[in-house]
């Protein structure tokens, strides 16, 4: 779970998920992929949003709602359900995806990665390294150590010429040189937007994106030109018309012209979350709204920001979930939590 202390800001990159399908490779002489039997210390299921235990706690793993799926593992395998708990997609998979765009990466015997659509056909034939995710119709996909790009029929859309390389963001992806280890942009034909000269990129939000040289970062527009100087120890992509950087151990906002802002962190975008941030008063965690004021009492050992109404709290070494006004939607008796997705939320108890 994600914590914020008071008047600072945890800055992260976000990284893509990497993941894998099952189909007989072409080649037979290719090996099989040998992993360890994973074994499972919890049985998981879902609450749904009135605090129910909606899906029995009968798997061994499981992720977040995503377009209706989640995924779940059963006897070693991955497979999905929807939200009345029926297997709508066999488990199958060594590792899956989430759904993106209406399509799941898959990870087949042979180690290779494909994607299959809601229905659990195999849509794109296994053959990828490393995979990320569909996003404006295109997704990196990695063969040997090159990244390319390809569309939802599996067809090359740009060719495997990448160190590595981002997924689209308005219309524009990052990616590496393999030769320089150098960063640019390109548009969905592949043609260079902004020239790879830097040693980090983040994908643009809002019209901005965020390159790093000489050990600092700066914001960019869409042309390539800098809005900032490169002062920024660590940077968080645009919200809300501002962006989050840290200088000198301290975070600023910066507006869309790159000046930075006379404003304190609290009114950083993402601390809050539906007009309630968690902020900790000595070791305890609690929430207060945008004008600094005391909501919801400092009384939890852990406590994430709320999502769909509800937040994850972790009270007496146990997990359960709250509403805005502090009460308890889902009492704290689940040894393992995630955040609500689509109004439902993975819990699982230890098995004993």
């Amino acid at each position: 779970m994600q914590r914020i202390p008071v008047l600072t800001l945890a800055l992260s990159m976000s990284l893509a998920l990497l993941t894998s399908c099952s189909s007989a490779p072409k080649n037979q002489e290719e090996m099989k992929v040998v992993e360890p039997v994973a074994v499972s210390n919890y049985r998981k299921g879902f609450v749904d949003w009135t605090g129910a235990e909606a899906i029995p706690l009968t798997f061994e793993d499981e992720m977040q709602f995503h377009e209706g799926l989640a995924a779940v593992r059963q006897n070693g395998k991955w497979g999905f359900i929807d939200q009345t708990g029926k297997v709508v997609i066999q488990p199958a998979w060594l590792r899956v995806t989430n759904f993106s765009e209406g399509m799941a990466g898959c990870l087949n015997e042979y180690g290779k990665w494909g994607f299959l659509d809601k229905n659990g056909k195999v849509v794109i034939e296994p053959k990828y390294v490393m995979i990320k995710e569909f996003s404006e119709d295109l997704c990196p996909v990695k063969i040997g150590d090159k990244w390319g790009f390809i569309d939802k029929q599996g067809a090359e859309a740009i060719g495997f010429q990448y160190k590595d390389a981002l997924p689209f963001k308005e219309s524009v992806a990052a990616i590496e040189l393999p030769d320089r280890d150098v960063w640019g942009f390109i548009d969905k034909k592949g043609n260079k937007t902004i020239e790879p000269i830097y040693l980090k990129a983040q994908s643009f939000s809002e019209g901005f994106g965020a390159v790093y040289l000489k050990g600092a970062w700066a914001y960019i527009n869409k042309d390539g030109k800098t809005i900032t100087d490169f002062n920024f120890e660590d940077v968080r992509p645009f919200v809300q018309g501002v962006g989050e950087a840290r200088m000198a151990g301290k975070v600023s906002l910066v507006d869309q012209s790159g000046n930075v802002l006379e404003k304190t962190s609290l009114e950083a975008p993402s601390l809050f979350s539906e007009g309630l941030a968690p902020i900790q008063e000595g070791s305890k965690w609690g929430y207060v709204d945008k004008t600094g004021s005391n909501m919801i009492k400092a009384k939890f050992e852990e406590a994430d920001k709320f999502n769909e109404g509800r937040a994850l709290v972790k009270i007496h070494m146990r997990y359960g979930f709250i509403d805005k006004s502090g009460h308890y939607v889902v009492k704290p008796h689940y040894d393992w939590a995630m955040p609500y997705s689509e109004k439902m939320a993975p819990v699982g108890e230890l098995i004993k």
